[in-house]
């Protein structure tokens, strides 16, 4: 555990004097005129987007084309395990469980355990990359071992995760979504 008993001296004062600053950022007072002004560009741009001429295909293709960027990242990422990569799997994690909220409704029985999974994997990425920023910012050498035995234990949990959520190649995948739509449409 990373109680705060074991938190080594300076490391507690600084990591409150960053949850502050973020703070003041976070209350600073907002411009509701430029506000509604970028609310409003955007519902235009939105409003121009072509889906009425998406067919399902094209939601599929696009879907399998973030899929295979995610498998890509976890492949990466297992080769070699560094920060970076690791954070930039959780970014297409992320995507790619959005993607899978949209595409629930053709099988939510089906999808929502692959969902579920995904939403867990982009969880503990997050934390490996919380605990690499406080590993980055501790003295105390005994907490910076702490954080690299739960960092490896995250890895191999997240790895095992999302060699199952990656598994399928991504025509694979493709093929699979257009399966389920099918059977759905069918009745089943």
């Amino acid at each position: 555990e990373l109680g705060e008993p074991d938190l080594a001296p300076g490391v507690r004062s600084r990591l409150v004097e960053a949850r502050d600053a973020a703070r003041a950022d976070a209350a600073a007072p907002v411009d509701r005129d430029a506000l509604v002004e970028a609310l409003a560009s955007l519902h235009e741009e939105i409003a121009a987007w072509p889906l009425a001429d998406a067919d399902f295909d094209d939601l599929v293709r696009r879907f399998g084309e973030t899929y295979a960027a995610s498998r890509r990242a976890y492949r990466r990422a297992r080769r070699e395990p560094t920060v970076e990569r690791l954070h930039e799997w959780r970014k297409h994690v992320k995507r790619h469980v959005e993607h899978l909220k949209l595409l629930r409704p053709i099988w939510p029985e089906v999808l929502r355990p692959t969902k579920s999974a995904g939403a867990r994997l982009g969880e503990r990425l997050g934390h490996d990359h919380d605990l690499a920023v406080l590993s980055d910012r501790a003295d105390d050498p005994e907490l910076r071992e702490a954080i690299a035995r739960r960092r490896a234990d995250l890895r191999v949990e997240c790895f095992a995760v999302g060699g199952r959520l990656h598994a399928l190649k991504p025509k694979e995948f493709r093929r699979g979504m257009r399966e389920l739509a099918r059977v759905r449409r069918e009745g089943g």
